[in-house]
């Protein structure tokens, strides 16, 4: 059995490994499952995305912040903060990723059209459920401005 793979489908490969027959899975818990995996596929490449944003040139204003905040570079590495960027920077990455905007849309970082990113130049904090698996994102807008301080 393969590292990697979804609660049910564990149960079942050591089920059919152990000769237990299961009841087949339901087109809609298959619907689902699929649904769940794509999110959590969007999630995680957005996320190498934001981390790229914050160590490459453009985050300096987002290391400065966290910096005069007291949020040590080794801290920020380790909780694998990030920083939004632009939105025509995210969504030709998501493109080139072949990450469907729909997918980016539902996983919340992005507007319900999927053209514009909701993170733009916002400080990034990638939200971990109990079992580390990368469930959303939470940003916080640099300087003054009209739009919420905090989006989540």
């Amino acid at each position: 059995m393969g590292l990697g793979v979804d609660f049910q489908t564990a149960v079942r490969q050591l089920a059919e490994d152990v000769g237990i027959e299961l009841e087949p899975e339901s087109k809609e818990a298959q619907a689902k499952r699929k649904k769940a995996k794509e999110l959590a596929e969007a999630n995680s490449y957005t996320l190498v995305f934001f981390e790229h944003q914050l160590w490459g040139p453009g985050g300096e204003e987002a290391r400065r912040y966290l910096s005069e905040r007291g949020i040590p570079e080794d801290f920020a590495k380790k909780r694998r903060l990030g920083f939004g960027g632009q939105t025509q920077d995210l969504l030709g990455y998501l493109d080139a990723k072949r990450i469907r905007r729909d997918l980016g849309a539902s996983a919340g970082f992005l507007t319900a059209d999927g053209n514009r990113g909701l993170f733009d130049q916002r400080v990034i904090f990638p939200i971990f459920d109990a079992q580390q698996n990368l469930v959303g994102f939470g940003g916080r807008r640099l300087g003054d401005g009209d739009s919420p301080k905090y989006v989540n």
